[in-house]
């Protein structure tokens, strides 16, 4: 189905609007939660016999991008993701979901990342789910959306591997990470690893060394 009269898909519409308007990111959340949605009934505006988008069915919430979520929306992934990541280290899904005032039942519903094996939920090899990831690109500190676990999973050793880069000056620790990681978008990006600029992305931080691996707005 063709997005709009000027456009062929979403993604077409989006490379051509890469300002953080409040029109855009209204468009962007829209799409997320309904993406097979025209520009025309995204922007409430129905014809040709279309449907309004009240009256499509939204995806699934772990499908939706990190910027359509609402706070609470958002609160609850960040804390399935944290519960995935202790299961993934060896924590039972039960535990690790009261651990962090949840429930199985909502974790899995915000994650489609568990699989039930022997009556035990497993977590699955990798997932989609979208979250927004700190790295370092051109000299400075970015938060990019990623929606793949095995890009998330080389950001994070990523960070760490700067962290020992800065702790203990070993330049090796960051030159293998020298190819491109694509974000949710299809956008690519180039780790920083030159050491002088990763120095003055840590000198620049107004708090003292801290990484964070998801970022709530």
């Amino acid at each position: 189905m063709q997005f709009s009269k000027d456009y062929r898909t979403f993604e077409d519409w989006l490379k051509a609007h890469p300002e953080q308007t409040a029109y855009n990111l209204r468009i962007i959340r829209s799409h997320s939660k309904y993406p097979n949605a025209s520009l025309s009934q995204l922007r409430g505006h129905t014809s040709n016999g279309k449907k309004p988008v009240s009256r499509l069915k939204p995806e699934p919430i772990y499908k939706r991008s990190w910027n359509s979520l609402n706070k609470r929306q958002l609160s609850q992934r960040e804390k399935s993701l944290d519960v995935l990541t202790r299961v993934k280290n060896g924590k039972s899904l039960t535990h690790a979901s009261k651990e962090l005032k949840t429930t199985p039942k909502t974790v899995i519903k915000h994650t489609n990342a568990f699989k039930k094996i022997n009556n035990k939920w497993i977590p699955k090899k990798y997932d989609k789910i979208s979250r927004i990831m700190s790295i370092n690109e051109h000299g400075k500190q970015e938060w990019i959306d990623i929606k793949d676990s095995r890009i998330a999973s080389k950001i994070g050793k990523y960070n760490s591997a700067v962290k020992e880069f800065l702790i203990s000056g070993n330049q090796n620790a960051v030159n293998r990470f020298t190819e491109p990681i694509k974000d949710s978008y299809g956008k690519l990006h180039y780790l920083e690893t030159d050491p002088e600029k990763l120095i003055e992305i840590e000198e620049s931080q107004e708090e003292p060394e801290f990484y964070e691996i998801y970022k709530t707005e």
